[in-house]
């Protein structure tokens, strides 16, 4: 289960590398369901001012998950900084979690490439 957050749609495109049938997160706020289980979930979202957004911060605050396997793809232009999941939200993310930047470059406006740029736990 791979759940994104994008404004355009950078991260919508990544979230397919990982899953067929990605669910936005904003769609999922609209609702009333909050738990999720499966084997592996992931958060694809992109970093504002060094962050997740902030209803991927809220989405993560209000949801509950049930998983072996907990990651985070999180997109940024250039420099990903390592602490882009905050305090806020650090009781939320299983302690297994890992998060792995990426940076999407452009180059053109049919094609975008994914750079992984480093893996930590």
């Amino acid at each position: 289960m791979v759940f994104y957050f994008t404004a355009t749609g950078n991260c919508l495109y990544a979230a397919r590398h990982f899953s067929d049938a990605p669910v936005s997160i904003p769609q999922v706020m609209r609702g009333t369901q909050r738990q999720f289980s499966d084997d592996a979930i992931g958060i694809v979202c992109p970093v504002y001012a060094g962050e997740p957004p902030k209803m991927v911060k809220q989405f993560l605050r209000e949801s509950s998950f049930q998983t072996n396997y907990f990651y985070f793809i999180l997109a940024c232009a250039q420099n990903c900084p390592q602490k882009a999941i905050g305090l806020s939200i650090a009781d939320k993310i299983p302690r297994r979690a890992t998060a792995i930047p990426i940076s999407l470059y452009r180059r053109s406006s049919t094609q975008t490439e994914i750079h992984k740029r480093s893996v930590f736990t």
